[in-house]
């Protein structure tokens, strides 16, 4: 089966130089993750991650050079991320990052990474089979840019296959015990997608929530963020109330349960962060205080919450 690949002209103007460069630098280039994820599935819109089997320092210097961009460098983790724009309206463009494994010292801790020689080997530390996909700028030169076959996708854990059967599920028993961050993604994708936890997956996400109080209250927030940009925030805190986990949220303050409960049920796409953050106040002016306190919320977006509608 053929697939389309629907890109803007900006980013096929970059993939180019980026297979070009890649070649050039002795440093092989691939869409991964999410990226080829969401092209299988037919998604017009879709964020560009790139991971590199070789040297992404120099590649991130010659992006540098090539375009109007600033690069955040990230070395503990091997990784950049690329904005795009004038200074006071910058823009999240792509992420680029070296091929890597990753050790996990006690559960909820961030992991120590190492550089791999291969993109199976960076595939095989992710979270789901969905999510460990890829497919090569080559590949893609190749076929002029336009189409790949599913002959053409890296797909070392059948996650094709996956995601053709709506089945979420962990590449490695312990996944969860690693990262217990994957399981509130895991309601993301529940909710996103549509999908059924595989039974191993639902038996090591029973396992696991133990190890939730461990993760911190900025790592919880972080994914608290990323639930109220969901096209609708409401139906993920009702899965993982379903699951009797959205508690781990706000593990030290359950009081603050009111917030997510009563989280109207609700189409937002139209709205951005602040906007959706903002529905917390309305829902109770003093428990978002304290939330806000609690995760240490910027200032300016406790102002957008603070503000009259």
């Amino acid at each position: 089966m053929q697939h389309l690949v629907n890109l803007k002209p900006a980013d096929r103007h970059l993939l180019e130089f980026l297979q070009r460069t890649g070649r050039r630098l002795n440093c092989r280039l691939y869409l991964v993750g999410g990226t080829v994820r969401d092209i299988l599935l037919g998604y017009e819109n879709w964020d560009l991650d790139i991971v590199g089997v070789g040297n992404t320092s120099l590649v991130a210097k010659a992006i540098q050079k090539k375009f109007p961009v600033k690069i955040i460098a990230y070395p503990r983790f091997g990784t950049f991320v690329v904005n795009q724009g004038p200074d006071a309206d910058r823009q999240h463009w792509f992420d680029l990052a070296t091929a890597r494994g990753e050790r996990y010292k006690y559960p909820g801790a961030l992991p120590e990474v190492f550089p791999v020689k291969r993109i199976e080997d960076d595939l095989g530390r992710r979270d789901f089979t969905i999510n460990a996909l890829a497919l090569s700028l080559d590949v893609l030169a190749r076929q002029g840019w336009r189409v790949f076959s599913d002959e053409d996708v890296i797909d070392c854990f059948a996650g094709r296959s996956d995601l053709a059967r709506r089945i979420l599920r962990i590449i490695k028993p312990d996944s969860f015990s690693e990262d217990p961050t994957r399981i509130f993604r895991a309601s993301r994708f529940v909710y996103r997608f549509g999908l059924k936890l595989s039974s191993a997956t639902s038996k090591a996400l029973n396992q696991s929530r133990k190890n939730l109080p461990l993760i911190s209250p900025a790592r919880r927030y972080q994914e608290i963020k990323y639930i109220l940009l969901e096209k609708n925030p409401a139906r993920v805190f009702q899965i993982l109330r379903q699951w009797h986990l959205l508690e781990y949220l706000v593990a030290e303050k359950p009081h603050l349960l009111k917030l997510f409960l009563n989280y109207p049920d609700a189409d937002f796409s139209g709205a951005d962060y602040g906007q959706r953050l903002k529905i917390f106040w309305r829902i109770d002016k003093k428990m978002s205080e304290e939330f806000s306190r609690f995760f240490e919320i910027p200032r300016a977006l406790r102002v957008i919450g603070r503000a009259p509608d």
